[in-house]
């Protein structure tokens, strides 16, 4: 069975780049640098650290459910990113239409 495009919403990009997720990963085994950057941010430091975690589980989820999507269903696949609360608005919509707009111009890739 043939399918057009195929959306997938609710999209949430990675968080930084490879370099930087390396950087990162460094900087939280290193107790002293957080110890460090917790005197910057004394009482959010650990919800800090707890909302990027979380942030790079959905991307990963967000990669991994593409992938399958792209198995099941094929190519082409449009991501739609995640549009946060109050973000939802008349930008938003703009950018979500220029997504399907460019999607639309570009026609199949597969």
């Amino acid at each position: 069975m043939h399918f057009g495009a195929t959306f997938v919403n609710g999209v949430y990009p990675p968080l930084c780049s490879q370099d930087e997720e390396s950087n990162c990963r460094r900087l939280k085994n290193d107790a002293a640098a957080v110890e460090k950057l917790s005197g910057f941010f004394p009482d959010q430091g650990r919800a800090l650290w707890q909302a990027a975690d979380s942030r790079r589980i959905r991307a990963a989820l967000s990669e991994e459910y593409l992938g399958l999507v792209r198995e099941k269903v094929g190519e082409p696949v449009i991501p739609i990113p995640h549009f946060y609360p109050g973000r939802v608005d008349v930008d938003g919509i703009r950018d979500m239409a220029d997504i399907i707009g460019r999607a639309v111009e570009e026609g199949p890739r597969a």
